[in-house]
């Protein structure tokens, strides 16, 4: 008897381990593809970031935003440098947003403990510049004294002209009129022609505010011809106004004798005019208007008498006014 056997075919050996394969992997649990974490940005890295935000929108005027960035480094505890520089950008947006108020309250932190050398400069000059808005013109003055005489950093040329500039507004704006025009004088030797001719309209303004005693000394210090056009239209303002009208006229003529006075020819005009006008008026003649008849005569002949008490009319005085008197 015949026994048969089942052959193997190669392709029944391959189908069995695919299936077998399909089997196992069936049984093996799900392993799902994880999600990459997104690396976080380090901190210092923020700061930075912010920092360089801030200050490029304090370029473009654009403050409420600027603001924003500086708050935000603010927030994440930056070191000394960087939260100097936060508070900084953050007063200058407080201030191109109208609020001195608060941008001299940003920075009262920095001016009690300390600035950073490389910040020292520029927030005196800020700090100066909120009392002046804030109606502090003697604090202000006292800082930029400061600064001037004893920087607490590198002070440079640009820096030193604003820190003179400061200090003049803020001498004006306490009626110290000298001083003021005498920090201007300096401020001008060490600029060009063009800032000076701009500075020379200032210190006319405020020569013509000062004592005249205190502003010709001033004059072999004019580096500049406007500066000393300038300080020569001071001078015949404040001697008109003084009564020295010889003095004046003399000022007047020499300013005139000046190429750099030929923009001012018109205003020349009028003070010769006021000082031809100055001439008629009798300097120590005294004219009063008074009823002295008539029901209200009681009370006329009473203002008269202390008119003349108050000239010093019946006392030892060698050079009386003259008092002209009209019923």
């Amino acid at each position: 008897m015949r026994t048969s056997s089942t052959r193997w075919q190669p392709w029944t050996a391959l189908t069995l381990g695919l299936a077998l394969c399909l089997a196992l992997a069936a049984c093996a649990p799900y392993a799902p593809t994880p999600t990459p974490t997104p690396r976080a940005i380090p901190v210092t890295q923020e700061i930075s970031a912010l920092l360089k935000l801030g200050e490029e929108r304090l370029q473009q005027k654009r403050y409420a935003e600027a603001g924003d960035a500086f708050r935000a480094v603010l927030r994440l505890r930056p070191d000394r440098l960087q939260q100097a520089r936060a508070r900084l950008g953050l007063a200058q947006a407080q201030l191109g947003q109208g609020d001195s108020s608060a941008a001299l309250a940003t920075l009262k932190p920095l001016l009690t403990t300390g600035v950073p050398a490389p910040l020292a400069v520029a927030t005196e000059l800020l700090s100066a510049r909120l009392l002046l808005a804030t109606d502090q013109p003697r604090q202000a003055a006292a800082r930029l004294r400061r600064l001037l005489s004893r920087p607490p950093g590198p002070l440079d040329a640009a820096s030193r002209a604003q820190a003179q500039d400061l200090l003049a507004q803020a001498l004006a704006a306490q009626g110290a009129y000298a001083p003021a025009v005498a920090a201007l004088v300096r401020r001008a030797r060490a600029a060009d022609a063009a800032t000076a001719a701009q500075l020379a309209h200032r210190i006319a303004q405020w020569a013509g505010r000062a004592p005249s005693r205190e502003i010709t000394p001033l004059l072999p210090n004019a580096g500049w011809p406007e500066v000393r056009a300038a300080l020569l239209k001071g001078l015949v303002k404040a001697c008109l106004r003084e009564g020295r009208l010889d003095a004046a006229q003399n000022y007047l003529r020499q300013l005139r004798a000046l190429p750099a006075a030929q923009p001012w020819q018109d205003e020349l005009d009028r003070l010769d005019q006021q000082l031809s006008l100055a001439r008629l008026v009798h300097p120590r003649a005294v004219g009063v208007i008074l009823p002295l008849s008539g029901p209200y005569a009681p009370f006329g002949r009473g203002v008269l008498a202390a008119v003349e008490l108050g000239l010093g009319l019946f006392g030892p005085n060698p050079n009386p006014p003259t008092l002209h008197i009209e019923d």
